[in-house]
């Protein structure tokens, strides 16, 4: 009877254990999302906050908006937009390897409590 109680435990105890470690990588999951799009927010400020000044250079400098100084602005505007992205994609996958993990340990929670729980309904 001792050894049946302690398979049982040891199954709930796995079970367990899955369901917080999938419950942590979620939250964390959560997290790394939001601090990456706050990096993009703040990144896009910079880059359209740079797009100003070299605006604010041609103008003083006597140059119009017009020909390669607007390519120059447009490629500033272009390339900015391609790292916040990268920005918000890396923050992406990063939350996807931390839910796909936690998911990894629910399951293994699962299998590991049913053995327990089979190991003591069989003795």
């Amino acid at each position: 009877m001792g050894s049946q109680a302690a398979a049982g435990f040891e199954g709930v105890s796995q079970l367990y254990g899955g369901v917080e470690a999938n419950k942590q990588a979620r939250k964390q999951a959560k997290i790394i999302e939001r601090e990456a799009e706050e990096k993009a927010e703040a990144h896009a400020k910079n880059v359209s906050r740079f797009e100003a000044s070299q605006k604010v250079g041609f103008l003083k400098s006597g140059v119009t908006l017009e020909g390669s100084p607007m390519l120059v602005l447009e490629d500033t505007r272009r390339e900015g937009a391609k790292e916040v992205e990268a920005i918000r994609r890396t923050g992406r996958a990063q939350a996807e390897s931390l839910r796909d993990q936690g998911r990894v340990a629910l399951i293994q929670g699962i299998l590991g409590g049913g053995a327990s729980f089979s190991k003591a309904a069989g003795k």
